[in-house]
């Protein structure tokens, strides 16, 4: 070794020509036995001649390392760099590989800059370039690896800034040129400065000052922030908007590199100015075609007035009012903005809107003008409702006598028939999605069969209701029913819309008859119903109205019933009959009950009958005897039949049990299958009876255990039990398939 002290090692040969000497272990890699070796080679063939050599090795595992460079790291320069270089070192002593080792510049953007690379031979490399284009950062990255060649993956990076020139003034905020631009009345709490700037694409910033100064030089208040490419002011408070602070103002920028070189001053100034053109509502206003004969809105004018400046009419623009529709459908409404001279803004619809209530809606009209030092006023908004279309009349809601007044001619009821003497109450309920009703000038009005208008008074309720309240009637027949519904006009369009409806009412007081034609002949039954059979008619009157007799239309029999008294003289519930007659036959001119009290006892049966008009008579029937027990009454069946477990239906069972008003039953529904075997029993207390009932009894097809069952032929049965304990069933059949 280099101190001269043999290396431990074995010497080995492969008997022909080679000899080998062999450490036992590797020499270290951690630099600490790097050095020179000397290896001695002594021959001896077998004669004994000997011949002796020695041959340096040099040891090297460390890699070169740098040391420095120029420029160096982190060095700002203002002036151009037309070399770099670096200096190297190699602590293992096997020397730089100069053939290996690379010198590169790297511009901002991470291009290789190009250049003539040079080395001393010992530890320095030169790189010679032409003059740098771009300020910014640039890096030196430098490659080194020995003769032993260590560093084949080391690379060293030293960065420096390039900053020749100062930063210039792209923009500010508010803007400053040029000078016919410079007013500004929005809200000033920041002054903004763009800059173009040398550092803008790296991460030095430039040292450039701003500040504001007012309209006397005195500097306002505010807190500087620095960016690569933006200073901003930001103001201790905002400029007050209310005038007491405009005037012109001053931004002074001092422009300073990042290595601290500074510029001259540059002195930018701007306009500020709150006082902005008047404007009040009743300078708006609204212009149809023909008011009340074509209502379309054709144009808008607006008055302006500025007492300072005057109005900038040399740059009217379509900005300084905007025209739009709110609802439905929102929309801009397009036109053209014009000068109309003494100081006249005029919006001219490129499409006046339509006044067939198809443009109806919500509008807003948005008007902001300018004055010559630019001042633009807070937006004006003025909305309003183009309603062109009338109040709605509600014909579903139209009332005589609190009964529905019809108004289709089609209707199997028309016209409404009424029979009060008193007079009529006439209600009609109104509603506009626009302006409103006006119900004071809204009206109803109703006609006497003889034409002559009938006296009354109108009351309305101030939102949506019209009521009329006639005297009373005296003349039978068809009265007509005029309503007539009122729009306002709130927006002084100089029209309001109308609309009405007509419809008319039958007066009518002769009173419907009725005949019992069979009772089946039976005065006393027992646990069976009482067959009654009859007619009715409706027959109509004449009305002398002049010197001529008029028909009266009857308004045909609504009810028949079967009234009367029963146990004890006590009035019985009326039962209403059956209508049976056809298409081709007037109603109730043939009709049917099977009456089945639920109290045994005597009866005197009268039949009541019922025209549309509300006029009725009652006629006697007879008197009969009835011994009734708890029975089901007509059919008891189940439903749907058959019932499909895939859609998985529920039965339910109608049924209808014979018990006094007010009476009560426990119920037992019980289901066998086919062979006879119960599959559920449930029980039902306290149920209600005097009407058929069809849905209280259900089956959700499982057994008692919850199963489901399977697809067969059911058999249930129904047991009702009384207070006193008296029983009756019925059975019936349902079917469960797949």
């Amino acid at each position: 070794d280099a101190a001269g002290n043999t290396v431990p090692a074995n010497l080995t040969h492969n008997e022909t020509d080679r000899i080998f000497l062999t450490l036992p272990q590797p020499l270290a890699k951690d630099g600490s036995e790097d050095g020179e070796y000397t290896v001695q080679v002594t021959l001896v063939d077998k004669s004994g001649n000997r011949y002796a050599a020695e041959h340096s090795i040099v040891y090297d595992t460390q890699a070169p390392h740098l040391v420095s460079t120029v420029p160096a790291d982190g060095d700002i320069l203002t002036d151009d760099v037309s070399q770099v270089q670096a200096t190297l070192k190699d602590a293992g002593g096997s020397g730089i590989d100069f053939a290996a080792t690379t010198l590169t510049l790297v511009a901002p953007g991470g291009t290789s800059i190009t250049g003539a690379l040079s080395n001393d031979g010992e530890s320095e490399l030169t790189l010679n370039l032409n003059p740098l284009v771009e300020d910014g950062r640039y890096r030196i990255r430098v490659e080194a690896r020995d003769r032993a060649g260590n560093g084949d993956e080391l690379r060293f990076e030293r960065s420096f800034l390039l900053s020749r020139t100062l930063p210039s003034v792209v923009s500010t905020q508010p803007v400053t040129a040029p000078a016919e631009d410079a007013f500004t009345n929005e809200k000033i709490s920041q002054i903004e400065v763009e800059l173009e700037s040398a550092d803008a694409k790296t991460d030095e910033k430039h040292l450039s000052t701003l500040r504001l100064l007012g309209p006397g030089a005195s500097v306002i208040p505010g807190q500087q922030q620095r960016e690569a490419s933006r200073l901003t002011y930001t103001l201790a408070r905002p400029l007050a908007q209310d005038g007491s602070e405009d005037g012109i103002y001053t931004i002074e920028f001092t422009p300073i590199s990042p290595s601290g070189r500074s510029g001259d001053v540059q002195r930018l100034t701007f306009t500020y100015d709150t006082e902005a053109p008047e404007l009040e509502s009743e300078d708006i206003q609204l212009v149809v075609s023909e008011s009340g004969v074509n209502n379309s809105l054709t144009e808008i004018r607006v008055k302006l007035t500025d007492n300072q400046s005057g109005i900038d009419w040399e740059n009217l623009d379509d900005d300084w009012l905007a025209f739009e529709r709110v609802s439905p459908n929102a929309k801009t409404i397009s036109g053209k903005v014009e000068d109309a001279e003494q100081d006249t803004l005029r919006f001219r619809l490129t499409s006046p809107l339509a006044d067939d209530g198809s443009n109806d809606g919500q509008y807003r009209i948005t008007v902001s003008p300018k004055d010559r030092a630019g001042n633009t006023s807070e937006p004006y908004e003025k909305a309003f409702t183009y309603d062109t279309a009338p109040p709605v009349i509600d014909d579903s809601t139209l009332l005589i006598n609190d009964a529905p007044l019809l108004v289709d001619a089609n209707a199997l009821d028309y016209p409404t028939p009424i029979s009060t003497t008193g007079g009529v109450v006439i209600q009609a309920n109104m509603f506009d999605d626009g302006l409103g009703v006006n119900l004071a000038k809204s009206r109803i009005v109703v006609r006497t069969p003889d034409g002559a208008q009938l006296a009354g008074t109108t009351q309305q309720n101030g939102v949506d209701t019209l009521v009329f309240k006639s005297a009373g009637l005296s003349t039978r027949g068809l009265y007509q029913v005029t309503v007539t519904s009122v729009g306002n006009d709130s927006e002084f369009l100089g029209f309001a819309p109308q609309d009405s409806i007509t419809t008319e009412f039958l007066y009518e007081t002769t009173v419907p008859t009725a005949t019992l034609t069979s009772d089946g002949g039976e005065k006393e039954l027992t646990d069976k119903a009482l067959p009654l059979e009859g007619t009715a008619t409706d027959p109509g009157g004449t009305q002398r109205i002049g010197d001529r007799e008029q028909q009266v239309p009857a308004s045909g029999v609504w009810l028949v019933e079967i009234v009367g008294t029963g146990p004890d003289e006590q009035p019985i519930e009326p039962v209403p009959a059956v209508d049976d007659s056809n298409a081709e036959e007037e109603p109730w001119s043939r009709w049917s009950l099977d009456f089945l009290p639920s109290r045994s006892g005597e009866y005197e049966l009268d039949v009541r009958v019922t025209d549309n008009a509300g006029n009725y008579d009652v006629y006697d029937i007879g008197k009969y005897t009835m011994s009734v027990s708890l029975t089901f009454r007509g059919s008891t069946f189940g439903w749907p039949n058959p019932l499909r477990i895939s859609k998985g239906d529920v039965a339910f069972f109608s049924f209808d049990v014979n018990v006094p008003m007010g009476d009560t039953v426990e119920l037992t529904l019980s289901i066998y299958d086919w062979s006879g075997d119960m599959v559920l029993s449930q029980t039902y207390p306290d149920v209600v009876s005097g009407i058929r009932n069809d849905q209280l009894l259900k089956w959700d097809l499982r057994n008692q255990a919850g199963n489901p069952v399977a697809r067969g032929i059911y058999i249930f049965r129904l047991e009702a039990v009384n207070a006193t304990g008296n029983r009756a069933n019925v059975v019936g059949k349902v079917l469960v398939v797949d």
